[in-house]
């Protein structure tokens, strides 16, 4: 099918939009002002330390 296996660079890459995708879909839906990206990245972080908690 012409499919290769994911990188650790591709999984970097997928995390970083998925991550932006839902948080300005957040944003827009409570219109409020996205965060810039060194913004979401800490945000992912902190859910996923909150995450790891439970």
């Amino acid at each position: 099918m012409g499919f290769r296996e994911t990188t650790e660079d591709d999984q970097a890459k997928l995390t970083q939009w998925l991550a932006e995708a839902v948080v300005v879909a957040r944003c827009r839906n409570e219109r409020i002002e996205p965060p810039t990206p060194g913004q979401v990245r800490r945000l992912v972080a902190s859910a996923v330390r909150v995450r790891a908690c439970f």
